[in-house]
């Protein structure tokens, strides 16, 4: 869901910035590209925080 959000969140601004600029999809395709390359982040960087906890549970489980 973080990945729509983000996504959606960034394609609405740059869609109000196209209007009220008077610009046509430039702002709204900005807008996807960095929507998706922060949703992108996100998870990335979810997953190695999730990993590195599960590695620190299972050395804690081998050492107790």
């Amino acid at each position: 869901m973080d990945f729509v959000g983000s996504l959606l969140g960034a394609m609405l601004l740059g869609y109000f910035a196209d209007k009220w600029q008077g610009t046509s999809p430039c702002y709204t395709l900005i807008g996807m590209v960095v929507g998706f390359t922060f949703a992108l982040y996100r998870i990335i960087s979810r997953t190695l925080a999730e990993e590195r906890r599960d590695k620190e549970q299972r050395n804690k489980a081998k050492k107790g």
